[in-house]
Protein backbone atom coordinates (compact mmCIF):
# COMPACT_ATOMS: atom_id res chain seq x y z
CA UNK A 1 0.00 0.00 0.00
CA UNK A 2 1.20 3.29 -1.06
CA UNK A 3 -0.47 6.59 0.07
CA UNK A 4 0.90 10.00 -1.19
CA UNK A 5 -0.21 13.78 -0.61
CA UNK A 6 1.07 16.95 -1.93
CA UNK A 7 1.50 19.73 -4.15
CA UNK A 8 -0.01 19.27 -7.55
CA UNK A 9 -0.82 21.90 -10.60
CA UNK A 10 -3.45 21.10 -13.04
CA UNK A 11 -4.01 22.40 -16.78
CA UNK A 12 -6.83 21.86 -18.60
CA UNK A 13 -8.10 23.15 -21.97
CA UNK A 14 -10.61 22.14 -24.92
CA UNK A 15 -11.33 23.51 -28.55
CA UNK A 16 -15.07 24.08 -28.54
CA UNK A 17 -16.47 26.75 -31.23
CA UNK A 18 -12.51 26.72 -32.76
CA UNK A 19 -11.64 28.97 -29.48
CA UNK A 20 -9.58 27.08 -27.14
CA UNK A 21 -10.32 27.54 -22.88
CA UNK A 22 -7.92 26.94 -20.78
CA UNK A 23 -8.48 26.28 -16.96
CA UNK A 24 -5.59 25.81 -14.44
CA UNK A 25 -3.87 26.61 -11.19
CA UNK A 26 -2.25 25.03 -8.29
CA UNK A 27 -3.66 23.30 -5.18
CA UNK A 28 -3.19 19.47 -4.01
CA UNK A 29 -2.35 15.87 -5.61
CA UNK A 30 -3.37 12.57 -4.19
CA UNK A 31 -2.42 8.99 -4.81
CA UNK A 32 -3.41 5.58 -3.05
CA UNK A 33 -2.17 2.60 -4.76
CA UNK A 34 -2.63 -1.06 -3.33
CA UNK A 35 -1.09 -4.07 -4.73
CA UNK A 36 1.55 -6.99 -4.85
CA UNK A 37 4.65 -8.12 -5.60
CA UNK A 38 4.45 -10.36 -8.70
CA UNK A 39 8.25 -10.66 -8.89
CA UNK A 40 11.44 -9.56 -7.21
CA UNK A 41 10.95 -5.42 -7.29
CA UNK A 42 7.90 -5.95 -9.96
CA UNK A 43 4.38 -4.75 -8.47
CA UNK A 44 1.02 -4.75 -9.92
CA UNK A 45 -1.59 -2.46 -7.72
CA UNK A 46 -4.86 -0.73 -8.18
CA UNK A 47 -4.27 3.06 -8.97
CA UNK A 48 -6.91 5.97 -7.57
CA UNK A 49 -5.18 9.62 -8.14
CA UNK A 50 -6.25 13.00 -8.00
CA UNK A 51 -4.73 16.56 -8.84
CA UNK A 52 -6.95 19.58 -8.01
CA UNK A 53 -6.61 23.69 -8.65
CA UNK A 54 -8.03 25.85 -5.94
CA UNK A 55 -9.96 28.74 -7.02
CA UNK A 56 -8.43 28.25 -10.62
CA UNK A 57 -7.54 30.58 -13.94
CA UNK A 58 -10.29 30.72 -16.67
CA UNK A 59 -8.72 31.55 -20.10
CA UNK A 60 -11.29 32.28 -23.04
CA UNK A 61 -10.85 34.41 -26.10
CA UNK A 62 -7.86 36.31 -24.56
CA UNK A 63 -9.63 37.21 -21.16
CA UNK A 64 -8.53 35.89 -17.77
CA UNK A 65 -11.20 35.61 -15.16
CA UNK A 66 -10.42 33.33 -11.43
CA UNK A 67 -12.88 31.11 -10.66
CA UNK A 68 -13.04 31.90 -7.08
CA UNK A 69 -14.53 29.22 -4.63
CA UNK A 70 -14.15 26.91 -7.05
CA UNK A 71 -11.79 23.57 -7.45
CA UNK A 72 -11.00 22.08 -10.87
CA UNK A 73 -10.16 17.76 -9.96
CA UNK A 74 -8.41 15.39 -12.26
CA UNK A 75 -9.22 11.88 -11.13
CA UNK A 76 -8.29 8.74 -12.42
CA UNK A 77 -9.07 4.93 -11.29
CA UNK A 78 -7.15 2.25 -12.91
CA UNK A 79 -4.19 -0.16 -12.74
CA UNK A 80 -0.39 0.66 -12.92
CA UNK A 81 2.91 -1.15 -12.75
CA UNK A 82 6.07 -0.42 -10.16
CA UNK A 83 9.68 -1.40 -10.26
CA UNK A 84 12.07 -1.29 -7.50
CA UNK A 85 15.76 -0.14 -7.87
CA UNK A 86 16.17 -1.98 -4.10
CA UNK A 87 20.00 -0.49 -3.96
CA UNK A 88 18.57 2.87 -4.06
CA UNK A 89 15.11 2.22 -2.73
CA UNK A 90 14.01 4.26 -6.10
CA UNK A 91 10.78 3.25 -7.78
CA UNK A 92 9.16 3.58 -11.48
CA UNK A 93 5.72 3.41 -11.64
CA UNK A 94 3.05 3.78 -14.24
CA UNK A 95 -0.82 3.30 -14.54
CA UNK A 96 -3.21 3.65 -17.36
CA UNK A 97 -6.70 5.30 -16.00
CA UNK A 98 -10.48 6.13 -16.64
CA UNK A 99 -10.38 9.57 -15.57
CA UNK A 100 -12.84 12.82 -15.74
CA UNK A 101 -12.62 16.10 -14.74
CA UNK A 102 -14.95 17.98 -12.41
CA UNK A 103 -15.44 21.43 -11.84
CA UNK A 104 -17.12 22.55 -8.20
CA UNK A 105 -18.28 25.40 -6.37
CA UNK A 106 -16.52 25.57 -3.09
CA UNK A 107 -18.78 28.16 -1.45
CA UNK A 108 -20.53 27.36 1.55
CA UNK A 109 -24.40 27.03 0.62
CA UNK A 110 -23.64 25.99 -2.91
CA UNK A 111 -24.06 22.80 -4.83
CA UNK A 112 -23.06 23.97 -8.08
CA UNK A 113 -20.43 22.56 -10.67
CA UNK A 114 -20.35 19.01 -11.42
CA UNK A 115 -18.16 16.83 -14.35
CA UNK A 116 -17.05 19.23 -17.44
CA UNK A 117 -16.36 15.46 -19.12
CA UNK A 118 -17.25 11.89 -19.68
CA UNK A 119 -14.90 9.30 -18.51
CA UNK A 120 -11.53 8.75 -20.61
CA UNK A 121 -8.11 7.50 -20.67
CA UNK A 122 -5.53 9.37 -18.29
CA UNK A 123 -1.89 7.74 -18.00
CA UNK A 124 0.70 8.89 -15.23
CA UNK A 125 4.36 8.38 -14.83
CA UNK A 126 5.87 8.37 -11.33
CA UNK A 127 8.92 8.55 -9.73
CA UNK A 128 9.76 7.96 -6.19
CA UNK A 129 12.36 7.66 -3.17
CA UNK A 130 11.95 5.71 -0.14
CA UNK A 131 13.83 5.95 3.23
CA UNK A 132 12.62 2.48 5.36
CA UNK A 133 11.71 4.00 8.98
CA UNK A 134 10.89 0.37 10.03
CA UNK A 135 10.69 -2.95 8.91
CA UNK A 136 7.59 -2.32 7.23
CA UNK A 137 6.92 1.66 6.50
CA UNK A 138 8.89 3.21 4.10
CA UNK A 139 8.58 7.56 4.17
CA UNK A 140 9.54 9.35 0.41
CA UNK A 141 9.01 11.90 -2.19
CA UNK A 142 7.44 11.40 -5.29
CA UNK A 143 6.53 12.98 -8.64
CA UNK A 144 3.66 12.39 -10.62
CA UNK A 145 2.64 13.44 -13.92
CA UNK A 146 -0.51 12.63 -15.64
CA UNK A 147 -2.25 13.09 -18.72
CA UNK A 148 -5.96 12.60 -19.63
CA UNK A 149 -8.04 12.79 -22.76
CA UNK A 150 -12.28 12.92 -22.43
CA UNK A 151 -15.16 13.89 -24.10
CA UNK A 152 -16.79 17.27 -22.96
CA UNK A 153 -20.44 16.27 -21.35
CA UNK A 154 -21.95 19.70 -23.00
CA UNK A 155 -20.56 20.25 -26.27
CA UNK A 156 -18.86 18.03 -28.79
CA UNK A 157 -15.51 18.95 -27.88
CA UNK A 158 -12.44 17.11 -26.00
CA UNK A 159 -10.97 18.19 -22.93
CA UNK A 160 -7.18 17.02 -22.41
CA UNK A 161 -5.84 17.69 -18.94
CA UNK A 162 -2.05 17.46 -17.53
CA UNK A 163 -1.07 17.14 -13.66
CA UNK A 164 1.65 17.29 -11.82
CA UNK A 165 2.45 16.17 -8.26
CA UNK A 166 4.72 16.33 -5.60
CA UNK A 167 3.91 14.15 -3.00
CA UNK A 168 4.91 13.25 0.28
CA UNK A 169 4.74 9.17 -0.01
CA UNK A 170 4.11 6.46 2.65
CA UNK A 171 4.36 2.99 1.43
CA UNK A 172 3.74 -0.24 4.03
CA UNK A 173 5.13 -3.61 2.50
Amino acid sequence: MRLGFGLGYLRASDGRLGTTETISGAGVGMDFALGAAVARNLLIFGNLTMTSATDPTRTYAGTSQTLTSSELSLWGIGPGVAYYLERLNLYFSGTVSLSNVSLSDTSMNSTGGGDLTDFGFGAGLMVGKEWWVSSNWGLGAAALARFASMAMKDYDARMTATGISLLFSATFN
